[in-house]
């Protein structure tokens, strides 16, 4: 296992880190309860986790602010959402961008740079977290549709999950 490096962010820092999560997902406020706190981070390199009283919450990868994909269902996070049928999670969860013909659903919310969470169709569980790269009408069409940022087993999501585990 890799050593990671984790430390604490001063408590101004972490309330902005957090007010701009609050306003992009609401509903986290279910899972942070004080703005007021310190925040723990994870730096993994290509990107930073951050710890809210030892929880994975939120991840910065490529300068954006994105959950924990670990928290989204569990929190029900409203975050538009694309479907995609049980031939597409494979190849998704080995980091693959989601294409057109693979989609099933699409939120018809979704613009072009969006924030979007894709599910497997018949688990109906967040597999992936991604950016849009078409607005909703033109998501099923050929070609890349979402860029994966963050997915069930990469390399995130395996380093906090050892990490966690280990520590306690």
């Amino acid at each position: 296992m890799e050593k990671l490096r984790k430390y604490k962010i001063s408590t101004k820092e972490s309330k902005g880190i957090i007010d701009d999560a609050m306003s992009r997902y609401p509903q986290l406020s279910s899972l942070i309860t004080k703005r007021k706190t310190s925040l723990e981070v994870v730096d993994l390199g290509e990107a930073f986790v951050y710890l809210y009283n030892g929880l994975p919450v939120l991840v910065r990868k490529e300068n954006f602010l994105i959950p924990f994909i670990g928290i989204i269902d569990k929190y029900g996070l409203d975050i538009p959402k694309i479907t995609v049928d049980l031939g597409a999670v494979k190849f998704i969860l080995n980091g693959a961008d989601v294409m057109g013909p693979g989609v099933k659903d699409v939120d018809e919310r979704i613009k072009e740079g969006d924030i979007v969470r894709v599910v497997a169709e018949e688990y109906n569980k967040t597999i992936a977290l991604g950016i849009s790269l078409r607005n909703s009408d033109k998501i099923k069409e050929r070609g890349k549709s979402v860029r994966n940022i963050h997915h069930l087993g990469d390399r995130i999501w395996k380093s906090i999950r050892e990490h966690i585990t280990s520590d306690k």
